[in-house]
């Protein structure tokens, strides 16, 4: 498992048991974070799939990927605990993104990242058998792979992922429908200060059992997967990610610099673009605007990351995608035009988009396999080709 917080890595898990002060009670808050904020180990497995994707990094596998994606399935195996019929099995006592909701039962976002972390594994697993049997011993030796594969296997067709409810919400863990419900407008209107505003007035327990959210955890779910909720398709799903989105949005504090971000980005794939310029700005203003006092030089890299993804992902709509590189542009009213350098496996591209047109210039000499509003198109090497935004009047 990964360590939550982390200095060097032969210090291992470096969380503080506890923080800052209640407000309200005096007492110094527990933290829990670096015992029980498991998804970690998933997230970075996720991370490490994503870049083999972008990069096709074959090396970068053999040395590092390939025992990451396999050993974190070792735990999650490990972690899962089975119902008495042993058909289906949870992952309990864990926090989720949104660190307001402690010692969960089936986080939704935790238990899909595990699943996606166990899948990965058995087809990592399943290649290795095929083409480096060597390699697959040899990693056997250090983490019982073979003897682990059907547990890992059972685990990622039996994890518990939490229904969509008959209201259309995909609810954030088991038993969210117990939470009471809040009107968080007023403390909304503090923007980056909501969370601070709150605080004066409800405690860290009371925060527990109210509908109301430190920062992204269904929507980064949802953000990460376009895929998501599987039993909806077409249009049925793109209405339940706009329903959830909309109840999660007016639930969220966004305390955690990432947070706007994340919503940005999920406004973006919904054609909202407005709404996402919005909570853009704001993610700009976390950085722009900060005292600085919790930050070294008043500079939180989760956020500026985010910024990027804003721009790029959202906005320019480029997305990594299992076999190409996907872009949709949707830029804000005020932009006039953006450009900008990526490299997409053995290529790098400029990439301009303007109002009325797309422009991608494959400056290498491989091909590029690319997805431009469900169409499949193919850019050669040392090709420029400009896609029209708009349908001519």
């Amino acid at each position: 498992m990964y360590p939550w917080e982390a200095a060097r890595p032969e210090y291992g898990e470096t969380t503080p048991e506890r923080g800052m002060a209640d407000p309200q009670t005096g007492e110094r808050t527990a933290i829990y974070t670096g015992k029980k904020e498991l998804h970690i180990s998933a997230d970075i497995s996720h991370a490490v799939w994503k870049y083999y994707q972008a990069t096709g990094d074959e090396e970068f596998m053999k040395q590092w990927g390939d025992e990451i994606l396999l050993a974190t399935a070792v735990f999650w195996a490990d972690r899962v605990e089975w119902d008495e019929d042993g058909r289906v099995c949870h992952i309990r006592d864990v926090i989720g993104p949104d660190e307001y909701k402690q010692r969960l039962t089936d986080n939704t976002y935790t238990n899909y990242m595990a699943r996606n972390n166990l899948r990965l594994a058995v087809q990592i697993a399943e290649r290795l058998e095929k083409e480096d049997p060597e390699y697959l011993e040899e990693l056997n030796n250090r983490w019982e792979i073979c003897e682990m594969l059907p547990k890992i296997r059972r685990a990622a067709e039996g994890i518990y992922l939490p229904p969509v409810g008959k209201d259309g919400i995909l609810p954030q863990f088991a038993g969210y429908g117990k939470l009471q419900e809040m009107d968080l407008s007023y403390y909304k209107s503090f923007g980056k200060n909501a969370a601070a505003e709150i605080r004066k007035e409800h405690t860290v327990m009371e925060l527990e059992s109210l509908r109301v959210h430190k920062q992204a955890d269904l929507v980064l779910l949802l953000q990460l997967f376009p895929e998501l909720p599987e039993e909806a398709g077409g249009t049925q799903r793109r209405q339940v990610r706009e329903k959830n989105y909309e109840f999660y949005e007016k639930h969220t504090l966004h305390e955690a610099s990432y947070s706007f971000a994340t919503h940005s980005l999920m406004a973006a794939s919904l054609g909202r673009t407005q709404e996402a310029y919005e909570l853009f700005r704001q993610c700009c203003d976390v950085d722009l605007s900060s005292d600085g006092e919790n930050a070294p030089a008043g500079i939180y890299a989760a956020c500026m990351g985010g910024i990027w993804q804003c721009v790029v992902e959202g906005f320019c709509g480029v997305r990594i995608e299992e076999d190409a590189l996907r872009i949709d542009p949707c830029l804000p009213e005020k932009w006039e035009s953006v450009k900008f350098r990526i490299c997409y496996r053995k290529s790098t591209l400029d990439i301009k988009v303007t109002k009325n047109a797309l422009t991608v210039n494959n400056r290498s000499s491989h091909p590029v396999p690319l997805s431009f509003r469900g169409e499949a198109v193919c850019l050669d090497g040392t090709v420029s080709r400009i896609f029209p935004l708009h349908s001519p009047e």
